[in-house]
């Protein structure tokens, strides 16, 4: 095969004309000439030529002579005996390590020509693969990855220094066995099927497995396979790297393990249980022997958490200006401290102490780990110790946060069941209520659990006659400055009115949340419903005081003059009958204005009996009485009989000295009926007004004492119609009226 570089040829012999010929038959051979063996050897230590031709017959000697010499030094040198011979020369030239062997009959200088390119070809690769070997060698040798050839059959052929300490075999131990003799029984399955890949193909291997040492420890290596294959495309050699990646290994599932006690550091509820699960994993996970965290408390160090082995004592106080754990909390950073002894800074609890291992808990304390050992601590000690802190440091303001939200919680709550508050916050889109604290099922009758939505609060906790005002004011807002304050009634178990106050505001970042407090404003409303109705009070005593009790006033004062002119008995009867009207008019106004400020005196009152002893107080003439009733009821005593002595003065002064009164059940009541003329329609709504009467002589106050007991109690009182024509008052809302 020509080269670019063309072939340099001696040739050894007297046919000049065939080495002119040669160098007409290819422009690739340039030739040079000498015809004594002595001279090409001369001329081969001179120059750099690329083939030796010789002829048979030379002055002095043979070509077989000369090839002889020149494998003398040049075993692999290209020699091209050119002759005329017989089979047993060609046999002597090979035998005496020719290259090729062209015979001058055979073809004659085109023969030639291709049997020295042949030749020096076969050289150059041979040389070439020798190259190639001798790179490989080195390569192998000097690798720092351990390197393994391997024969077909999976026999080790070559073992380089770097796999020696891998596994611990010397190359002599290895070489000839199987891949079975580094591969533990659990792996081989595995393993034997990449043998398999890799004999059927040229391509490379990624694998990663474990490995037995000759001691018998179990390594995790990582290897790279490549088979290598002859023309034919069958594998011929299977060349093997690998590295111990056991401690790597261990790095990485360390750090997923580290990972994965997150969870539980953030579970824990104290600074204490946290320190504790932290000394569990350094012993667990790192394999740390040694362990011990303190804290940082007035100035000094104190011991919180240690491992068994530990040599510190739980009682040791330590000054944070001392020590290797105070320097570590001091500066804030991590040390790794190969022997004690040789630190200055060190002050040791114990001569067993040679190595330690210190970092930060920043702002908390110290993680310190120690070892009988000088240099036990690494940097990948030091890079898993710093991330168990970190997630321990993670752990600890998580925990300090939550116990802060806790207290402010606490307090919110004490302060909301004290003012009978909550907080809320309602989720405009959904309309779920997202947030809820304080006494929900003192003010709204209901738990958290009951209202979960707007919707449900609107139907079960809010009096129908405010949901849709409710809902106006909750509009305008959303629509409007984002404030609201409304006021309205909630429904309750026990059928009392409570009522609240809720003021808020819409978030503006979004206008999809409702937040707001609503407070207990029951007593709030209740005074001020007092005050308003005694200041109603207040203007009736006005009113009855300028009006009412002036007119009798003005008349006894007539006739006062009149029996200073004349005096008669019968102008002194009406100043008496005057005055009695007055007394009447301020008993009664009395009674009307002490009514609003009483608290019910309640118990269980006999409604019968009760009507009838009410009937004996009464000025009653001919009138009679006819109870039909056989229910009990809770009442104040005193004021219920109030009330029924009013209904029943009313009827005999409105219906006759003769008149029948009834007393008879309702549904949720009892009414008082007579046979008497009864009250207009038209009149119906007014009677109970203080001040208004039908007659002259009455006073107008009777039924409005009436309303108010009734008021009070929670009932309601009404006027209709009587069987018999006359008036029928009738009390209902007494849900307290049992059988």
């Amino acid at each position: 095969m020509e080269t670019p570089d063309g072939i340099d040829v001696l040739y050894l012999g007297r046919a000049e004309t065939v080495a002119d010929t040669l160098e007409r038959t290819s422009d690739s051979l340039r030739v040079e000439t000498v015809d004594r063996a002595t001279d090409a050897l001369d001329r081969l230590d001179a120059a750099n030529f690329d083939c030796l031709v010789s002829e048979y017959a030379l002055p002095e000697s043979t070509g077989i002579d000369a090839l002889r010499e020149v494998r003398t030094d040049r075993p692999a040198f290209p020699v091209v005996l050119y002759a005329d011979g017989s089979e047993e020369l060609a046999s002597e030239a090979i035998s005496a390590g020719v290259t090729e062997y062209v015979p001058r009959q055979g073809g004659g200088p085109d023969s030639l020509a291709a049997g020295i390119r042949d030749a020096v070809d076969q050289c150059r690769h041979v040389r070439s693969a020798a190259e190639s070997q001798r790179r490989l060698s080195l390569f192998i040798e000097q690798s720092p990855l351990g390197v393994i050839e391997w024969n077909r059959a999976f026999e080790a052929v070559r073992v380089n220094p770097a796999a020696e300490e891998i596994l611990g075999y010397s190359e002599s131990e290895l070489v000839g066995r199987s891949w079975e003799t580094i591969v533990p029984e659990s792996e081989q399955t595995d393993v034997a099927g990449v043998i398999d890949r890799l004999r059927e193909s040229a391509e490379g291997f990624h694998s990663v497995n474990q490995n037995l040492r000759k001691d018998g420890e179990r390594i995790t290596c990582e290897w790279h396979n490549r088979a290598v294959t002859d023309d034919d495309g069958d594998v011929v050699a299977i060349y093997s790297q690998f590295q111990d990646i056991t401690k790597r290994r261990s790095r990485t599932e360390a750090i997923a393990d580290l990972h994965d006690i997150v969870d539980e550091l953030t579970r824990c509820s104290t600074r204490e249980a946290i320190y504790e699960r932290t000394v569990e994993a350094a012993r667990g996970i790192l394999d740390f022997d040694q362990v011990a965290i303190a804290t940082e408390e007035d100035g000094y160090l104190t011991a919180r958490a240690l491992s068994d082995a530990s040599p510190i004592n739980e009682r040791t106080k330590m000054p944070v200006d001392e020590g290797i754990a105070g320097k570590t909390y001091r500066n804030d950073e991590c040390y790794v401290i190969d022997d004690v002894r040789e630190e200055d800074a060190a002050q040791p609890q114990s001569d067993l102490i040679r190595s330690a291992l210190s970092v930060p808990i920043s702002g908390y304390g110290v993680f310190q780990v120690i070892d009988r050992q000088p240099a036990a601590f690494d940097q990948q000690d030091l890079e898993l110790a710093r991330l168990l802190v970190q997630h321990v440091e993670t752990a600890l303001a998580r925990l300090e946060r939550e116990q802060t939200l806790e207290q402010i919680r606490d307090h919110v709550e004490f302060a909301l069941e004290t003012t009978d508050s909550v907080v809320w916050a309602v989720d405009l889109g959904t309309g779920e209520i997202t947030t809820r604290l304080g006494p929900s099922r003192r003010l709204f009758g209901l738990g958290e659990e009951e209202i979960t939505t707007v919707g449900d609060f609107l139907e079960q906790a809010v009096h129908p006659s405010d949901a849709e005002r409710i809902r106006e004011v909750s509009a305008d807002a959303v629509s409007g400055d984002g404030e609201f304050d409304v006021v309205y009634r909630t429904n309750q178990a026990d059928d009392q009115t409570r009522w609240v106050e809720a003021t808020g505001f819409v978030r503006s970042a979004d206008q999809q949340r409702m937040i707001g407090l609503t407070t207990d404003v029951t007593e709030r409303e209740r005074r001020e419903r007092e005050l308003e109705r005694q200041n109603e009070r207040l203007e009736e005593f006005a009113s009855v005081v300028s009006h009412d009790l002036r007119n009798p006033l003005q008349v006894a004062n007539s006739w006062l003059e009149l029996a200073k002119e004349e005096p008669k008995s019968e102008y002194l009867d009406n100043i008496a009958q005057a005055h009695e009207r007055m007394d009447v008019l301020i008993e009664e106004l009395l009674e009307l204005a002490r009514e609003g400020g009483r608290a019910l005196d309640t118990e269980e009152i006999d409604l019968a009996e009760s009507c009838r002893a009410c009937w004996q107080t009464v000025d009653t003439a001919e009138a009679t009485l006819s109870v039909e009733v056989e229910r009990t009821l809770t009442a104040d005593r005193n004021r219920f009989r109030q009330l029924l002595a009013n209904l029943f003065r009313n009827a005999v002064e409105h219906g006759g000295e003769d008149v029948a009164v009834t007393v008879a059940e309702l549904p949720d009541g009892f009414y008082v009926e007579d046979d008497g003329p009864g009250i207009d329609p038209e009149e119906r709504e007014e009677v109970f007004e203080s001040g208004h009467s039908a007659t002259e002589d009455g006073t107008g106050f009777g039924l409005s004492i009436v309303a108010r007991v009734a008021d009070a109690h929670g009932w309601e009182v009404g006027v209709a119609e009587g069987d018999a024509g006359g008036a029928r008052f009738e009390i209902t809302g007494v849900s307290s009226l049992s059988e």
